[in-house]
């Protein structure tokens, strides 16, 4: 958005605008949060690297039977990528999001085929049964 609207990057490093977009980012969560509400949802998780080599982690939700994008609610540099650190990550954002997690409203993952997506995948099966 910055780079779109010609605006220099350092201008983010603005008390003023770091509350504002904090502000914006927050209402926007819970926007989405009533959106999703007690209904089945699927997570979307990808890792990436960036050009200074950090993992970053991305977690979407979205509503199944839908054809709306999921949304983007967390964001994650980590130190390792394996499966322990996924579950922990899908686990602790999940929790953050919603508070207390209906486990049986989580459907579906959607991920690469990395193999330590697919472990997650396998392990998670025992927090969420459907």
């Amino acid at each position: 958005m910055m780079v779109g609207a010609n605006i220099p990057i350092f201008k983010a490093d603005n008390e003023k605008f770091k509350a504002f977009v904090s502000i914006e980012f927050n209402n926007t969560i819970k926007q989405v949060q009533v959106k999703i509400g007690n209904k089945d949802y699927f997570i979307e998780i990808d890792e990436a690297t960036d050009t200074n080599g950090r993992s970053i982690f991305v977690l979407l939700i979205g509503l199944l039977g839908t054809v709306k994008k999921p949304y983007l609610i967390e964001v994650k540099e980590v130190d390792k990528v394996d499966s322990t650190v996924v579950n922990q990550f899908i686990n602790s954002t999940l929790s953050q999001f919603f508070g207390v997690v209906d486990y049986s409203k989580f459907r579906l993952l959607v991920s690469d085929g990395a193999a330590y997506m697919v472990k997650s995948g396998r392990e998670l099966k025992s927090f969420y049964p459907k």
